[in-house]
């Protein structure tokens, strides 16, 4: 009877299909089901669950808008540095041209209009 019995499980596994079903959810809050399931088991934890992803969101974006406006400021700050800077080694160019060091004011000039200009091409080539 026992050999009778694994025969007809053979048969029967032999005929049968196996259906295989994956879900998935990704998302900040849990997939409807499961929230469902956590409010049967804790009444009002669906709603506080819902409030914790409303402030971690908020919370981030804070946190973005504050990186977001500091490299701003950065930026901003490197821009009038190095603008400051340019005009000084083109003031000192200017100066060696006006005491007989023309080559050498000739040279600070130069060093000091790059320095205006790479910035700006090197942020354009960054940017695209």
């Amino acid at each position: 009877m026992n050999s009778k019995l694994q025969k007809d499980m053979k048969a029967k596994n032999k005929n049968s299909e196996l259906l295989h079903l994956k879900e998935e959810y990704s998302g900040p809050i849990p997939h409807p089901n499961i929230l469902r399931q956590f409010e049967e088991v804790i009444p009002g934890s669906a709603e506080r669950i819902l409030k914790m992803a409303e402030k971690e969101q908020e919370h981030r974006h804070e946190f973005e808008n504050k990186i977001i406006s500091h490299k701003k400021i950065m930026e901003l700050t490197g821009l009038i540095f190095g603008f400051l800077l340019a005009l000084i080694i083109i003031g000192g160019g200017i100066y060696l041209l006006l005491n007989d060091k023309s080559a050498k004011g000739f040279v600070l000039i130069l060093g000091g209009i790059g320095t205006i200009i790479t910035p700006f091409i090197f942020s354009k080539t960054k940017n695209k």
